[in-house]
């Protein structure tokens, strides 16, 4: 038999949790890829929270063949826009699970520095403070793409979306080096200049389907511009990140996941919807971060990618 300390020693994930319910990883398909190794002689038993030796077997013959373990996948979490209260309240989540996310601003003298009583100024450093990594948005947040279909230069671009509120966040002690597209709207003429500018630029897409995620995600490998997919409850399957995060642990890879506000719960009436469809429960942004951590994978800003 071998118990959960041993399993421990060997560097094999729980299936259970120390409060009796089930990890995220143990899923049939991830406990195949992970027990029923071709070249397995001894087979192994799983039961409730130990993995025996099945009857007729040696115990102490049984060997668990060596997982490959990926020490340079990478995921980040962002969120964009201005929706400062709700990232702020959400600080506990961020803490209890040790992790930091990238904020792209977007509209931060317009919002951000015109509250009453420089509320959000505040929670947005302290934000910053706590460690996590404040991107920029844009000035007004529009849609980059469909200004340069009708006529934009980036010399208007970066006049008005650009230089503006980047001016005032310098100003006001943030400093940012990363750049996000509103509605991911890349242009490549633009993208070439904000090299200048930035250290790395996200896009923005609500694509990912498993497997398929891999071979689209091959164009999104420049390391300057990289492809952010969305977690926003409305379009997050759970099913399809695991596939994804599976791929991505065994093939040492990275993965951007982006969403906007952080909310309680689902909005219920259609206007509400409407207003905060682009958005993460908190519910759901924790379940996340656990699949995201079952399977050890890193998660750092957007800044720290390699």
């Amino acid at each position: 038999m071998l118990p959960a300390v041993a399993i421990d020693h060997k560097h094999i994930p729980r299936i259970f949790k120390d409060d009796g319910s089930i990890q995220l990883w143990s899923r049939p398909l991830t406990l195949q890829k992970f027990f029923l190794q071709q070249n397995l002689k001894t087979l192994i038993c799983l039961t409730g929270f130990v993995l025996a030796g099945c009857a007729g077997q040696n115990s102490a013959a049984v060997q668990v063949a060596p997982i490959k373990v990926c020490d340079q996948a990478r995921v980040v979490l962002s969120f964009d826009d201005s929706s400062v209260d709700d990232w702020y309240a959400s600080r506990d989540i961020f803490t209890r699970y040790n992790v930091k996310a990238t904020f792209f601003v977007s509209r931060f003298g317009k919002k951000i520095l015109r509250s009453s009583d420089a509320t959000l100024l505040n929670k947005l450093t302290v934000l910053r403070d706590d460690g996590h990594e404040i991107g920029y948005h844009s000035t007004s947040h529009k849609n980059a793409k469909l200004l340069s279909q009708q006529g934009v230069s980036w010399k208007q671009y970066y006049q008005k979306e650009i230089a503006p509120d980047l001016a005032l966040l310098r100003q006001h002690g943030f400093a940012p080096q990363t750049f996000a597209y509103p509605f991911g709207a890349e242009v490549p003429a633009f993208t070439k200049q904000l090299k200048q500018h930035f250290s790395r630029v996200r896009g923005f897409t609500t694509e990912m389907e498993g497997k398929k995620y891999f071979k689209n995600y091959q164009k999104y490998r420049d390391p300057f511009l990289q492809m952010a997919f969305s977690i926003d409850s409305h379009r997050l399957n759970f099913a399809e990140l695991a596939l994804v995060l599976d791929e991505l642990h065994s093939s040492c890879g990275t993965l951007i996941l982006a969403s906007h506000k952080i909310v309680d719960r689902p909005a219920t009436d259609s206007k509400a919807r409407y207003r905060g469809v682009w958005a993460i429960t908190r519910a759901d942004l924790a379940t996340v971060i656990e699949m995201v951590q079952a399977r050890n994978i890193r998660m750092v800003t957007f800044n720290q990618l390699i």
